[in-house]
């Protein structure tokens, strides 16, 4: 080489993006078992190898200083790539699918539009041939997929973010969302509003004892588990409908100790 003192092990960076590499590289490695990321694990590997060579180091060798949520592998990651590409290329697929509470297999015709991840699941989001509207199925309900020749791909110019506006987790109904109303007491309060629970969240009152929230979101599946999540921490205020749910399933629950 030119330079006497060039090495093939030199990395042209400094400090701060080594440590943002190491960031993304540690994040990285939790994916590299899902198939559709197979294909990169050697380049990911690189990464971290290389990055590793560079860590901050004591005496004892490695400090962890990043703890990352582990991202567990999960039933229906398998079909991520066919799915991708059938998205990509406007295709219409046919799925064989069985949902948990069915013991039957049902068959779709669907225009796939989207993959989304909620909670370590993958669901597919398309428009369904048959019924004219867009469903949603979880991947690891999925049995089998195969092309269906000889259907045209309906692009309905689909908008997730305008999908998912009003709605927590993976179902969005139709209709508009009504006006929640919840009240938390002060020390939960605390982490409602440093992680929100819905991007329309208002403080419509802060007293001593609590503060009180607002959402424009749907009262799905999701929320009410969100709101149970919280025990007596929280308390709904509206609508009625919501409270009387959530008071109901507090009364069975309470059946299960008695």
């Amino acid at each position: 080489y030119e330079d006497p003192d060039y090495s093939i092990d030199n990395i042209p960076l400094n400090d701060e993006e080594i440590q943002s590499l190491a960031f993304a590289a540690t994040l990285l490695d939790q994916f590299k078992g899902v198939e559709i990321f197979s294909k990169f694990t050697g380049s990911v590997q690189k990464i971290i190898d290389a990055v590793n060579i560079y860590q901050i180091r004591d005496e004892s060798g490695t400090i962890e200083f990043v703890d990352f949520e582990k991202v567990p592998f999960v039933k229906g990651s398998e079909h991520l790539d066919r799915l991708i590409k059938a998205i990509r290329k406007k295709q219409v697929i046919h799925i064989t699918y069985r949902a948990f509470h069915s013991e039957k297999d049902h068959h779709h015709d669907i225009h796939p539009y989207l993959l989304k991840q909620y909670r370590n699941r993958w669901y597919l989001i398309g428009f369904h041939d048959y019924f004219r509207e867009i469903s949603i199925y979880g991947l690891d309900r999925i049995i089998k997929i195969k092309d269906k020749p000889g259907k045209d791909y309906i692009d309905s110019n689909f908008s997730p973010a305008q999908y998912f506006k009003n709605s927590i987790g993976i179902f969005s109904p139709i209709e508009d969302p009504p006006e929640i109303i919840l009240q938390f007491n002060k020390e939960a309060a605390q982490y409602i509003i440093t992680q929100p629970i819905h991007e329309s969240q208002k403080i419509v009152e802060d007293t001593n004892d609590s503060v009180t929230f607002s959402l424009k979101v749907h009262p799905t599946v999701e929320l009410i588990q969100v709101i149970l999540g919280w025990g007596s921490d929280v308390r709904v205020i509206m609508p009625e409908k919501l409270k009387n749910k959530i008071l109901n399933i507090s009364k069975e629950i309470q059946t299960q100790y008695i």
